[in-house]
């Protein structure tokens, strides 16, 4: 639950995913929100069943003050370099432009809060997403 009690995911499932399920994933997907300092950055590594419609959560590295290297020395030691990564194209860290509050301390630049993961989930997942848009039969 958030803020005011919703609930937005209620269809949720949390069971360790097996080995033999893993050997079995053919669509994996990968996204990155970027972040530092006081904004985290969220790398998700994902397998989307579209048969079935379901979305399985497969790795994720999640934190504030990871430098670029270190990110991709981990997504490397992994060898999550196998399947293209869709990410933001907003990089706070590289581009020094952070908002700062009365005490001059530096904060998010968007009043958005703790929407990393799906943030990257939405990035990884672009391609599988409907782009039609809305039209009208005539």
């Amino acid at each position: 639950a958030i803020g005011s009690g919703v609930v937005p995911f209620d269809n949720l499932v949390f069971r360790e995913i097996t080995d033999d399920e893993i050997k079995s994933f053919d669509n994996i997907r990968q996204g990155i929100d970027w972040g530092y300092g006081v904004d985290p950055v969220s790398f998700g590594r994902w397998h989307y069943d579209k048969t079935r419609r379901r979305l399985y959560a497969l790795d994720e590295r999640f934190g504030v003050k990871i430098s670029n290297r270190e990110l991709a020395e981990w997504i490397n030691a992994r060898n999550y370099h196998d399947v293209v990564t869709t990410a933001d194209n907003a990089e706070p860290k590289s581009d020094i432009d952070y908002q700062t509050d009365a005490d001059g301390n530096p904060r998010a630049k968007l009043e958005e809060k703790d929407n990393h993961s799906i943030d990257q989930c939405r990035y990884a997942l672009e391609s599988d997403m409907d782009r039609s848009g809305v039209s009208f039969k005539k």
